[in-house]
């Protein structure tokens, strides 16, 4: 509780709140890395506490640092009233940033930071799963099935896979690793990405090319980049009508990658043949929303990095990262052992 002055409680052990973790579980694994090394660790989920009244807690007891998932909105506001209360750092659950104001953080001298290096071989399974049940025609399969034998596809509509190509929008960690194993099914890759050199590429098995030419020549787009001003709904009317009629587009990364009511025009109108979705604009997705009803779409619920391994990766990292960002300005604060 906030003092009679008003100013943030201050704890006898640096304190560590976690709020709208977004992950399944209990904290007992952040707790094993913080506990140790003198952090307090409350979890506001356990608590019972809503996001906002966890946001509360965290400034009326002086948090050093905040572990967050994607529904708080960390924005300016709160960023200025943490600073105030002493808050040191905020990490993400996950690789996304999109609901903290990175720039005002650093502006007013809130460390910031996120899990990027955890489930990439989950994601890149994911991607690949999803390839092969586009490729191989599953929802029209499954759809034929349960209609008593109506409308299954013939054996001339699904090409043989080592004649297509495969086009990664994104080659940082997971784009790499999708391209790695999509050579064991000898597709040809091409890709896409400003950071990466084409003796890079190359040494992947990647064959580097500008967006416009991937959306031409590729028969499967998937995306693998952050979503940022530059990035948002990339994949807009124009985008798809570059692809060819009987391409599939896969969406791994963010759902503002795409312009969803494009897609869904895309896809009754015929100008793609189908498309994989992971994430959406808005998760969950609303049971009315329009890509229930669109045809040929393989929807799965932001779970491309879940396996009992990868959350504990991202529990652990999550819990490191904090720890490295609030350094010596907490009591008690040392690097945790490397692993």
């Amino acid at each position: 509780m906030a003092t009679a002055h008003g100013e943030p409680q201050q704890a006898d052990r640096p304190l560590v709140v976690v709020i709208d973790h977004g992950v399944h579980g209990k904290v007992e694994l952040e707790r094993s890395v913080l506990e140790p090394l003198g952090f307090e660790v409350i979890d506001t989920r356990g608590e019972d506490l809503s996001v906002e009244a966890g946001f509360d807690l965290a400034l009326e007891r002086g948090a050093v640092g905040l572990l967050v998932g994607p529904i708080l909105a960390v924005d300016r506001d709160r960023l200025e009233r943490l600073r105030d209360a002493g808050c040191h750092a905020v990490v993400r659950y996950g690789v996304g940033l999109d609901n903290v104001d990175v720039a005002t953080a650093g502006e007013i001298g809130i460390a910031v930071g996120n899990v990027p290096e955890y489930g990439h071989e989950e994601i890149s399974n994911h991607a690949i799963a999803l390839m092969l049940a586009l490729h191989r025609r599953l929802f029209h399969f499954d759809r034929g099935v349960r209609a008593g034998g109506e409308g299954i596809p013939g054996p001339e509509v699904l090409p043989r896979l080592s004649t297509q190509t495969l086009g990664l929008v994104g080659l940082g960690r997971i784009g790499q690793r999708v391209a790695r194993k999509a050579a064991a099914f000898e597709l040809r890759v091409i890709g896409v990405d400003p950071y990466l050199s084409e003796h890079d590429a190359r040494a992947i098995g990647v064959e580097v090319v500008d967006l416009e030419t991937l959306l031409r020549e590729a028969d499967c787009v998937s995306l693998h980049v952050p979503l940022t001003a530059e990035t948002r709904h990339m994949i807009d009317e124009r985008a798809l009508a570059l692809m060819k009629p009987d391409a599939m587009l896969m969406n791994i990364g963010r759902g503002g990658l795409i312009d969803e009511a494009a897609l869904v025009r895309a896809l009754h109108d015929g100008t793609i043949a189908g498309a994989a979705l992971d994430v959406t604009e808005v998760e969950p997705l609303p049971l009315d929303h329009p890509l229930h009803q669109a045809p040929n779409v393989i929807l799965t619920p932001h779970v491309a990095w879940v396996s009992r391994a990868a959350l504990e990766e991202l529990r652990r990292r999550t819990a490191e990262a904090v720890v490295r960002l609030i350094g010596a300005g907490a009591p008690g604060a040392r690097e945790p052992a490397p692993r």
